[in-house]
């Protein structure tokens, strides 16, 4: 943080050094002796200044939110502090695998245990990672499924792709950290093998972060041609550039962290009217959705069923002149998720009241 703020490149190096240096010996015994993810302390600070931002405020509820473990650790502390009803939203599931840190694995198993015992309400954005967290704790019915949602977008005026000559491919969003674009460059470069006409007049756009090895991947594909290579833009741009594509590819995580999550692109994808090819991976939620829209899912581990699903979909846009098909409104909206979570919310407050009447106990939001 000390460093952003020297505009110098040559001085924000010493800075930073300067800074991180003193520091490392601590960092490489903690390291060593814990073998924790970086951010597992945050929570001792966390918690107390945000128990006396509350006391000031005047708050009513304690809602902890964040993919990091430590932030409901906070949440927890905090509500400890204050007495309020507490709120936990997952954003990423707490996952347990053979490629954790042995410290990892107990710090979570300590936090969902702690969630799990204390928490008044328990949010999780997919139905996988709410059943995965009560295989190993039971919630007690305080857990609760809310889809995030978009905001909705003006709806295409005709057809997509009519009269344009090309069947465009969308993929907006970062192909970063196991999800990759192989899947569905192999199911292109079929395509184009199978059905030469293709490579003139199919086109995959990637718009956002690419990691090297999805670099890779695109940059060693067989009729390059077909490719077009964007970096990340703003979410108006991307918005308007999703609605002039035929098709746009959700394509999910290659690993454990699939079944259990929903691309947060997919919900501004089902806003836009345009039909979804959802490569999805031992996710038969996300296939459900969008299934139940009027899209098109297939795992991206069955390399047949790709190649299948594309060569239809080509066959479909060859014969009609576009893409005909009409998914249906989708009812994921940022105005319905508020809604449910101000309800989830209004569970917690209501379980703390019991419980306060129970043990006598009042928080410093009481009335």
């Amino acid at each position: 943080m000390a460093a952003c703020r020297v505009r110098r490149p040559w001085v924000r190096s010493i800075v930073r050094a300067g800074l991180v240096l003193p520091l490392l010996p601590g960092h490489l015994l903690e390291s060593a002796l814990l073998r924790q993810e970086a951010s597992w302390s945050w929570f001792a600070s966390a918690g107390p200044v945000a128990a006396a931002w509350a006391r000031r405020a005047g708050a009513g509820l304690i809602y902890s939110t964040s993919g990091a473990p430590s932030a409901h650790l906070a949440g927890w502390v905090c509500a400890r502090l204050t007495g309020l009803p507490w709120l936990a939203e997952f954003q990423d599931p707490i996952l347990f695998g053979n490629a954790q840190k042995p410290g990892e694995r107990l710090y979570n198993a300590f936090v969902e245990r702690i969630v799990a015992a204390n928490a008044d309400a328990v949010v999780f954005v997919t139905r996988g990672a709410m059943e995965q967290f009560e295989r190993r704790q039971s919630l007690g019915g305080k857990g609760r499924v809310i889809y995030p949602g978009a905001e909705p977008v003006q709806a295409a005026p005709e057809p997509r792709g009519a009269g344009s000559g090309t069947l465009l491919i969308g993929h907006f969003g970062s192909l970063v950290m196991g999800r990759r674009p192989g899947p569905l460059l192999d199911a292109l470069e079929h395509l184009a093998r199978t059905a030469p006409r293709a490579r003139a007049s199919v086109r995959f756009w990637q718009k956002g972060h690419c990691d090297r090895q999805s670099r890779r991947e695109l940059g060693s594909f067989a009729f390059p041609e077909m490719l077009r290579v964007e970096g990340a833009g703003p979410q108006s741009e991307s918005l308007s550039a999703m609605r002039r594509c035929c098709l746009l590819a959700a394509i999910q995580h290659d690993g454990p962290l699939s079944s259990a999550t929903i691309p947060s692109k997919v919900y501004e994808y089902l806003q836009t009217g345009v039909p979804v090819f959802g490569l999805t991976r031992a996710n038969p939620e996300l296939q459900s959705i969008l299934v139940d829209l009027g899209h098109i899912a297939v795992d991206l581990r069955d390399t047949g069923a790709v190649r299948t699903a594309l060569r239809a979909i080509y066959d479909e846009w060859r014969r009609e002149g576009c893409l005909r098909r009409t998914p249906k409104a989708s009812p994921f909206t940022v105005e319905r998720a508020c809604g449910e979570l101000l309800d989830a919310a209004a569970g917690a407050v209501s379980r703390r009241s019991v419980r306060a009447g129970e043990t006598g106990l009042e928080g410093c939001g009481s009335k």
